[in-house]
């Protein structure tokens, strides 16, 4: 066994000051129940737990098992503020295990007390989970002193990766270049995904050997060393080209023996394409028209038609020799052959745009003319498509939306859906009142409702009334069309005898979620209208005579479906904000209360219901303590006089687990220390919060003051970048995850959405996130 070097130590150090943390003491009463529980001192079980000792840290194991989650978590939280370190690194210990007790101070301090014992061949740690504590900063401290990692840990930066960005790179590189095998190769992996400067990693790409070193025959790779032994590569001089790592590059990715990997080959071709090349090229770029991979006749077709000469067309026409009709390298060859006025090609790609989106793409570059006679000719949804398809290759349709625009009066009902859905600048008052007149029963489902609500709410309610006027209008059309009439302004329901019609028509779906959902927001809506319908029967929904199983729970049970619609639909019509109401359905549905607790809490909240008020009613529910969860009940909209004092518990009584929901409902009210410490945890990278906060804290519900920091992260890591661009897909019209070996990044491709479109959003009450409409 052997336990971490004094350098480590220092460099990691367990005492980061534990008078940082806000004040806390062991609790008397907790720590005479531990006394009584374990017949040990709290403190010194902390420090057993963190022993090196495997003897006296199981048999402190076994108390730490004794004691209830109340006592752990004072425990726990009393020694990180201990300035002794083994104290502090058996909180830490447990800490990892129960990380939903702490706020981001603690965290911070939990880390840095573990770090310098986390990764050692006899660690109390389960590093993993240990690693869920770490911040950017932390995992930069670990990445510089990792130390010998336990034998069951055989990756390192793999559990690390969630907190990696660009300033990690050249300590990644390091250890890429390292003699730990194991490490070396795992750095080697992840450091394709750490956002880096071109040169630095084309240089380590061509530092690799065309094949790893073979290990001897008794050769650990946990314990034993193997130096790193770049190649040498001798780089052309500077000339007015490529840069010559990067010529160098090319040759080594596309022709040699190496064996390739696809985000290596998106670089090289990504970092060619937005050079100049050279008359020093030339040579480099014809043997790349003649590979067989497409990245490389991409490069040297953009290559050789920037530098020109007698022997372009002929190396271009050899160029796409034998690709297929759908490749895009095929329609950028003819396009630069139909610039040099080369009349088989242009016949070519004039046949191919009319079958293929992306040569569509490439004409409307070379020729817009016939292009656009094109567009007569072909289907609406070829040219959307085009337009996508330019937009990943590097052949944008500029000027395509006006041309559209222009057409529009040939388009039926659905193509101008798809016209407004798909092209934002096109969204005209003129289209847009045009396409709601259009609307009927038998294109409501193809048209974006979204958006022709900026065409005029009140037409467009006109006209779902107009198609929930069938009686005999059933299904996902009644669904649809119903969902739409039921986000717009309350009063667009209509009078009070059609509000009491279409909430019977809701009533009589077959569909649990769509008819709760569907009432609850006529409830929420328009509650004064249909508060008797849903109190009246308040009684009549008993779970309890439903046979629910051995376990006692009433999952999918309709009598307790039926009962927590009704409560959460009865709620909203008394006051209670739609989005708690919503939630509370979620969970007396989803997380299966027993017939017991659900019949306790219809008896709880009737009184209030009956007297109108639902705010007292929320009240009562959680006063029964049934584990509702905080984040799901939105508590943030609630009056003072219940959010605060269920937001305060949760601050307070850290081992229900429900501190950082907490932090966030205080967020969403506008509490600028929880603010601050949800926008912390973003600039921290702190991963185990991002990926917890939720789409409303992490991006502040309605407000874009936000967008900016949250896209200061997208460029760290491919975990950081999913929670986020998933996010922000809910919040403004984005589509995150297109094609990610296209010209430019997904991370570029967000923010230069937002960058062409945040002067243009305006909210949409349908769609539930801001629209991009021209002004």
């Amino acid at each position: 066994m052997r336990g971490p070097s004094v350098s480590l130590v220092v460099l990691l150090g367990a005492g980061v000051p534990a008078q940082e943390l806000s004040s806390y003491e062991l609790p008397a009463a907790v720590a005479t129940r531990i006394r009584a529980q374990t017949d040990d001192e709290p403190f010194r079980l902390l420090g057993a737990i963190a022993s090196a000792d495997l003897g006296r840290r199981q048999a402190a194991e076994a108390k730490w098992e004794a004691l209830d989650e109340r006592s752990q978590c004072a425990l726990i939280r009393a020694g990180l503020r201990s300035s002794d370190a083994e104290v502090a690194a058996g909180a830490a210990v447990k800490a990892a295990d129960h990380s939903q007790w702490l706020d981001t101070s603690e965290t911070k301090r939990a880390a840095r007390a573990g770090l310098a014992r986390c990764n050692g061949y006899n660690t109390p740690f389960d590093v993993a989970n240990f690693f869920d504590l770490l911040d950017g900063e932390d995992a930069a401290l670990l990445l510089a002193a990792p130390g010998p990692r336990p034998r069951e840990m055989v990756q390192f930066i793999g559990p690390l990766h969630h907190r990696l960005g660009p300033e990690h790179w050249a300590q990644v590189e390091l250890l890429a270049y390292g003699d730990d095998v194991l490490l070396q190769r795992d750095a080697e992996h992840y450091l394709g995904f750490v956002k880096s400067q071109r040169l630095r990693y084309g240089h380590f790409l061509l530092s690799r050997p065309i094949e790893p070193a073979e290990w001897p025959e008794d050769f650990d790779p946990v314990t034993d060393r193997m130096p790193y032994e770049p190649r040498k590569v001798d780089l052309r001089p500077k000339g007015d080209g490529y840069h010559p790592v990067l010529a160098a590059l090319l040759e080594d990715l596309f022709l040699s023996e190496r064996k390739l990997e696809g985000r290596e080959l998106t670089f090289a071709w990504r970092w060619a394409i937005s050079e100049d090349a050279g008359e020093i090229d030339r040579p480099l770029l014809v043997r790349l028209a003649a590979s067989p991979r497409h990245e490389a006749k991409s490069i040297a077709i953009a290559g050789l038609s920037a530098i020109g000469g007698e022997d372009v067309v002929k190396t271009l026409r050899q160029s796409v020799e034998g690709l297929p009709d759908t490749h895009v390298d095929l329609f950028f060859a003819l396009g630069e052959l139909t610039r040099r006025g080369d009349a088989d090609a242009r016949q070519r790609l004039i046949e191919l745009a009319a079958e293929r989106p992306g040569a569509l793409a490439v004409l409307w570059r070379v020729e817009r003319e016939r292009a656009v006679d094109l567009l007569d000719a072909v289907e609406l949804k070829h040219v959307l498509d085009a337009i996508d398809e330019g937009a990943i290759w590097g052949a944008p349709m500029d000027g395509i939306d006006v041309a559209l625009v222009g057409r529009a009066g040939r388009l039926d009902a659905v193509g101008l859906g798809r016209l407004l859905a798909d092209v934002p600048t096109a969204r005209s008052p003129d289209l847009l009142a045009r396409a709601i007149a259009a609307l009927d029963a038998s294109n409501v489902d193809d048209m974006p409702l979204g958006v022709l609500e900026f065409g005029g709410a009140a037409a467009l309610a006109g006209q779902l009334h107009a198609i929930l006027a069938d009686d005999e209008l059933t299904g996902d059309l009644f669904e649809t069309t119903m969902g739409a009439l039921v986000r717009l302004e309350p009063a667009l329901l209509g009078d009070d005898a059609t509000v009491l019609a279409l909430f019977d028509r809701c009533g009589a779906l077959r569909d649990f979620e769509a008819r709760a959902s569907l009432q609850l927001r006529i409830a929420a809506a328009r509650g004064d209208v249909v508060r008797d319908r849903l109190l009246a029967p308040l009684d009549d929904a008993d779970p309890a005579s439903v046979s629910v199983g051995t376990t006692g729970m009433v999952w999918n049970s309709p009598a307790a479906r039926q009962l927590a619609g009704m409560l959460a639909a009865a709620v909203a019509a008394c006051g209670v904000d739609y989005r708690s109401a919503a939630g509370l359905m979620f969970e007396l549905t989803k997380h299966g209360p027993t017939a017991a607790q659900l019949t306790a809490a219809r008896t709880a909240m009737r009184g209030p219901l009956l007297r109108g008020d639902g705010v007292a009613a929320i009240g009562a529910l959680l006063a029964l303590d049934m584990g509702i969860d905080l984040g799901h009940l939105r508590v943030w909209t609630l009056p003072d006089e219940v959010a605060l004092p269920a937001l305060q518990r949760g601050l307070e009584q850290r081992e229900r687990g429900e501190y950082l929901d907490a932090v966030g409902q205080l967020a969403r009210r506008g509490d600028q220390a929880a603010r601050a410490e949800v926008e912390r945890a973003i600039r921290r990278r702190l991963y185990r919060w991002i990926d917890r906060l939720g789409v409303g804290v992490l991006t502040d519900g309605k407000s874009l003051d936000r967008v900016p920091l949250l896209l200061s992260q997208v460029d760290s890591n491919c975990c950081t970048y999913a929670v986020i661009a998933s996010a922000l897909e809910e919040v403004f019209e984005v589509d995150a995850f297109t094609n990610e070996n296209g010209v430019r990044s997904r991370p570029a491709r967000l923010r230069a959405t937002w960058e062409r479109g945040r002067d243009r959003l305006r909210w949409s009450r349908i769609a539930d996130r801001w629209l991009i409409v021209p002004e």
